[in-house]
């Protein structure tokens, strides 16, 4: 299955699988490397035998190995089913002595055809403010290959997981659900068995300003700031997190243990947490969006005095210092977008007339012009309404706030808050100040689209104004690039 969902090109398993006659009952034991079939394509005892397959070190299946009999017979057996300490094997046959059809059987598998060690991952998500369960994506890559080892979905109602991978390896899980900052952590599963799973606590921080979790999962070479190939999965889940909030803005914090020379650990630190910038940026992310910072030795999260503390002060942290204002209620959203737009008609209209005065504004056919402006300014708005609802309305809701627009006060509460009205005042006066500034924006991107130089002529000022008006833009501006100033002086 691939990132978008689908399923990809069924590809058969090769020769020594597959052959021209029937294989089918399958079963992938969850080693992820043994597999066990029926087929009657192979040499066999007569019908439908059950055979084993492994895996080999370039990715192809090997040998397909006969179970032998009296586990195989002339009758036909399938769907083998494996225990998960690989002890047990259990199995369906039509052979004589049975009660009729397809009778259940169970065996001790022999050592030659048993799976590797298996144990249990036994997790569980939650909110880390409020400790409610999640609904997680949860994904183990194995440290060693780097390749995906399980996935599973955590219970909405419990948050609770359960897996099974092969014993003896490291594993690096990460989990994820929407509005909320992925987990990383890596875990050795060597002393794990079957009967006593491992159990994981997986505290999810919810995406908001301030939120912070670490990168267990970025790896150095010693004392340097070269990326190990074992970092690819987490900086991959890094950048699916960006792409998928486009108003995302981090830090990335490089930190050190206590060991060696302070002075080269805060360089370490900048060199490392500037490396993991790089990367996320080849991936398309705009380097604007994130900050690297270095804090050397100064942050430490654990004792110095052990390995194991000094381990996990040597981390990659991610801090959220920006992501979308919450979101206004619709009514709330819908005054907002009324009243935004008469403020930047009047603000417009009133730089248009003093400059021109308004008996030449009305006579000369600037009135025309400004409903052209008026409907750029609205194409701008469906353009970059995200970004206008960010900046500009967030401004104005606080600056509402402060205005004492009682009719409003309870929806400006849940959106701003008393410190939206204590700050209400400075932020007023700075998006009047903006508002007005953007008309020189305007003006820009009327210069090519304003009207043809007659129809602003008449009276003997038309030709002034024009020249005014539509004059001192440099005609290499692309006009396509205007909707973006105007929104970004708002």
């Amino acid at each position: 299955m691939g990132d978008d969902g689908a399923w990809s090109k069924p590809e058969k398993l090769g020769p020594n699988v597959n052959t021209p006659m029937q294989e089918e009952s399958v079963q992938i034991h969850p080693d992820g490397r043994t597999l066990y079939f029926s087929s009657n394509g192979h040499p066999s005892f007569g019908g439908l035998d059950i055979f084993v397959s492994r895996m080999q070190d370039d990715g192809t299946w090997g040998k397909a190995l006969n179970l032998g009999y009296p586990i195989n017979t002339g009758a036909d057996e399938n769907s083998l089913l494996v225990s998960a300490d690989g002890r047990v094997a259990y199995f369906a046959s039509d052979r004589s002595g049975g009660l009729g059809d397809l009778d259940l059987y169970s065996f001790e598998l022999y050592a030659e055809a048993r799976p590797q060690p298996v144990t249990y991952i036994r997790g569980h998500v939650t909110d880390k403010t409020n400790g409610s369960p999640v609904e997680a994506d949860v994904e183990l890559f194995d440290l060693s290959t780097g390749k995906l080892a399980t996935a599973a979905y955590s219970d909405p109602k419990t948050g609770e997981f359960l897996v099974c991978l092969p014993s003896g390896r490291s594993y690096a899980l990460n989990a994820g659900a929407e509005g909320y900052l992925f987990f990383s952590e890596n875990y050795d599963v060597a002393a794990g068995t079957a009967k006593e799973p491992v159990t994981l606590e997986v505290p999810l921080s919810p995406l908001t300003r301030g939120s912070v979790i670490a990168l267990r999962n970025i790896f150095f070479n010693t004392a340097s700031y070269d990326l190990l190939p074992a970092s690819n999965a987490e900086l991959d889940k890094l950048v699916k997190l960006l792409k998928a909030n486009p108003t995302l803005r981090i830090e990335l914090g490089g930190h050190t243990d206590n060991v060696g020379n302070d002075a080269a650990n805060q360089k370490l630190s900048e060199q490392r947490a500037n490396t993991v910038r790089d990367f996320v940026v080849k991936q398309g992310i705009d380097g604007a969006r994130i900050t690297a910072k270095g804090y050397g030795e100064t942050k430490p999260v654990a004792t110095n005095d052990t390995e194991e503390g000094r381990a996990q002060n040597r981390r990659t942290e991610v801090r959220v210092l920006r992501i979308n204002p919450r979101q206004l209620p619709r009514p709330l959203a819908r005054r907002f977008d009324g009243a935004f737009q008469h403020v930047l008609q009047f603000a417009l209209r009133h730089h248009l007339e003093g400059r021109f005065g308004g008996a030449a504004f009305a006579h000369h056919g600037l009135d025309q012009l400004f409903g052209r402006a008026v409907g750029v300014l609205h194409q701008v708005e469906a353009a970059e309404h995200g970004l206008l609802h960010e900046r500009a309305g967030h401004m104005w809701l606080q600056a509402e706030a402060h205005s004492g627009f009682d009719h409003h006060a309870h929806d400006l509460e849940e959106v701003g808050g008393a410190a939206a009205a204590e700050r209400g005042h400075g932020i007023e006066q700075g998006f009047i100040g903006q508002v007005h500034g953007a008309t020189g924006a305007v003006e820009q991107l009327l210069h090519h689209q304003c009207l043809p130089h007659a129809q602003l002529g008449a009276g003997g000022v038309g030709s002034d104004a024009h020249a005014d008006l539509c004059g001192g833009v440099g005609h290499g501006t692309h006009h396509g690039l205007m909707p973006k100033v105007l929104a970004q002086s708002l």
